[in-house]
């Protein structure tokens, strides 16, 4: 069935009737072994594994598309930032933060977050926050669960969620492995199956959208994961498996355009898209359970991060963004969060977000550790060879 498979190689080549076949194969021998109230043996369960292993990791695309390689993957555009620690004269990174923009599913995944901080004291020393914004979260875990809270409630590890108000928060509990897939709004539904708007604030488990099976057979191919990027090659694959064909709705063709000006007026955005305003608001509520005008805010709050993780002042956030003054600013963070500007960041490590205009990502630490300085490390933007050094 697999007609190259090399470890060293990038190439895999499974055509998509021979994984179909085996997929039924499977499928009946599962059935068998459930009447039989059977279990399999170590050694079964590895070798099924492997085998799904080379379904799972090449991804299974429509028949008039032919057999694929992971090719699509060495081509992956994805940029580090190092994050380590300072110690007198000597600096050691302990953990990275990778984002990843894949142009097979760029016209659905914003981009996708790998998180690794293996150095379990330094992991719990912080926070992560993600910040309200248009995209759709799915947030899956590979080292030591953290606790993932909204407010004061308790979301599960692997969940998905639309953060309309006040930040996700990520509070590690020994070493850190998170992936956040941000999926655009107006192109969510290739992927989930439900409406967008049932996500809002939400705290769905990933088994209940995708299923149990589906998303324990993820999690091992992500725990046998070497390397980042082979980690994300597993969850590129797992979602090209389950992409639908591209829905054009009203609702979407306005999500698209105020993800890409939030200042548009009302009228302005209904006459883009050929409907009335009722008409447009109408749809759109529907679609993603807020207004228009509501979406808007949420696009620009995350154009505000943006800005503010490049290394701008709050002032020239605040221009860039076109807010008033400083006060809309505050206005607009209070509003959304919860909480004024300077509160919301506080301790911030600023990891910044060169070539990265739409991050809301924020890493926090607590000022306990006073004894090492967590400092940022230089951005490798795999995409560009040229290294660039983050904003002091």
């Amino acid at each position: 069935m697999v007609r190259r498979c090399n470890h060293h190689s990038k190439r895999l080549f499974v055509s998509q009737a021979d994984a179909l076949r085996f997929i039924n194969k499977f499928n009946k021998a599962v059935a068998v072994t459930k009447r039989r109230s059977t279990v399999y043996a170590l050694h079964d369960r590895e070798v099924v594994a492997r085998s799904i292993l080379h379904i799972l990791i090449c991804p299974l695309f429509p028949a008039d598309l032919g057999s694929r390689s992971l090719e699509c993957f060495a081509r992956m555009n994805f940029v580090e930032y190092p994050i380590g620690v300072r110690a007198d004269t000597s600096t050691r990174d302990i953990g990275i933060l990778r984002c990843f923009r894949s142009p097979s599913l760029s016209d659905t995944i914003e981009a996708i977050w790998d998180c690794d901080i293996p150095d379990e004291d330094f992991a719990k020393a912080l926070t992560i926050k993600c910040a309200p914004g248009t995209c759709l979260h799915l947030i899956g875990q590979y080292r030591k669960p953290a606790e993932i809270h909204q407010r004061t409630e308790l979301l599960p590890t692997k969940c998905a969620t639309h953060i309309q108000s006040h930040a996700v928060t990520l509070r590690p509990t020994g070493a850190l492995g998170v992936v956040i897939v941000c999926l655009r709004p107006d192109a969510a539904s290739r992927i989930v199956e439900a409406p967008v708007r049932e996500f809002a604030n939400a705290n769905f488990h990933l088994g209940d959208i995708f299923g149990a099976w589906e998303v324990a057979m993820c999690d091992e191919l992500i725990a046998a994961a070497r390397t980042s990027v082979e980690r994300i090659a597993s969850i590129q694959s797992f979602l090209l498996r389950r992409l639908r064909p591209c829905v054009d709705s009203l609702a979407n063709r306005a999500a698209l355009h105020l993800r890409q000006d939030p200042t548009l007026q009302m009228d302005s955005l209904a006459e883009k898209v050929g409907a009335s305003s009722r008409q447009l608001c109408r749809s759109f509520n529907a679609t993603f359970g807020v207004s228009p005008k509501r979406f808007a805010r949420l696009a620009r709050f995350q154009k505000i991060l943006a800005e503010r993780q490049s290394g701008r002042s709050w002032a020239q956030v605040a221009h860039a963004c076109g807010l008033t003054d400083q006060a809309h600013l505050v206005r607009e963070f209070r509003d959304i969060v919860g909480e004024s500007p300077t509160d919301f960041c506080t301790h911030a490590l600023r990891i910044g977000a060169t070539g990265i205009n739409d991050t809301n990502l924020i890493i926090q630490h607590a000022p306990t550790i006073a004894c090492s300085r967590i400092v940022e490390g230089h951005v490798r933007n795999h995409q560009d060879p040229i290294a660039k050094t983050l904003p002091s």
